[in-house]
């Protein structure tokens, strides 16, 4: 019970309410692999590689070697060492079975967004299309997976891509507003971009009213690239920051300090890549920027 309601409570973003239940649950069986791997999805959430590394570390046998591995190369590769991570997580998939799991496709995924965070374009563009055949094999719809490689794509100019892969799941908040960002980076005067556009502030809208403050991250994009506000962005990005703090987190952040030329409203960012050591040659270049 103690595993459900913490998997609920990370759902709705209630991380520290998630880590509480994790900790009793553990203190009561330490061997419990399912909710150890949660507490270290949640940590890493919440910026805490170095302690989400733990608890991948004492997963062990419990679990099959590539789920362990990739635990564990996550939280590495926010440490300093993303390369070394990446090569370990291409030797054990290539010694698994290579039929489509679960697990292969949180590996493959994981391998694209290290090449992304590493600079190295191609790698990335190769690892994203495995990850996305993976999920096609599985006949699944990965939001995240989906959402990271558009992110990606639109960075190298693919919205048409983006647009194509996307424009039948608008019923994902987080894939919608993707879609729009795409059309936008493809134009954006269009009937549908003025159609999702709208959907999407009615939906944030819908958000407030409700007092759901799962989608701030994602309100801070549609405000500064879509809504072109960039005093709201920052506000929701730092309200965003106090609860999650991953890479793509710190990017919107970032983006917001430059767009409103408050070099200071960066300085947790700085001090976040400074504290764990993360390879990130977008952050880099976003704070480079900032003036």
């Amino acid at each position: 019970v103690l595993v459900l309601r913490a998997t609920i409570h990370q759902f709705f973003h209630a991380f520290d309410a998630a880590r509480t239940d994790l900790d009793r649950a553990l203190t009561r069986n330490p061997g419990d692999f399912r909710a150890r791997l949660i507490r270290a999805t949640v940590l890493q959430v919440q910026g805490y590689p170095d302690k989400a590394l733990a608890d991948c570390e004492q997963l062990g046998p419990q679990v099959e070697a590539l789920i362990s591995t990739t635990c564990a190369s996550s939280a590495s590769s926010l440490m300093g060492r993303a390369k070394r991570a990446d090569a370990l997580l291409g030797f054990v998939l290539d010694q698994s079975k290579p039929n489509a799991t679960d697990a292969r496709l949180w590996a493959e995924t994981l391998r694209a967004e290290i090449a992304e965070r590493l600079g190295r374009t191609s790698d990335a563009h190769a690892a994203y299309l495995r990850a996305l055949a993976t999920m096609d094999a599985l006949s699944v719809t990965d939001a995240y997976l989906l959402a990271a490689w558009a992110d990606f794509s639109i960075r190298q100019g693919q919205g048409n891509v983006v647009i194509e892969s996307l424009k039948a799941l608008t019923d994902i908040d987080n894939l919608l507003l993707r879609l729009t960002l795409a059309e936008h980076a493809e134009g954006g005067h269009d009937e549908p971009f003025v159609q999702h556009k709208n959907m999407l502030d009615a939906r944030f809208a819908a958000a407030r009213q409700r007092g759901d403050a799962v989608h701030l991250r994602e309100e801070a994009m549609y405000q500064l690239h879509l809504n072109l506000s960039p005093s709201s962005a920052l506000s929701l990005a730092q309200q965003d920051w106090k609860t999650q703090r991953e890479p793509i987190d710190a990017l919107v952040l970032v983006e917001a300090a430059q767009a409103t030329r408050q070099p200071n409203a960066a300085l947790p960012v700085r001090e976040w890549m400074h504290d764990t050591g993360i390879e990130d040659e977008r952050l880099r270049a976003a704070l480079g920027a900032v003036k």
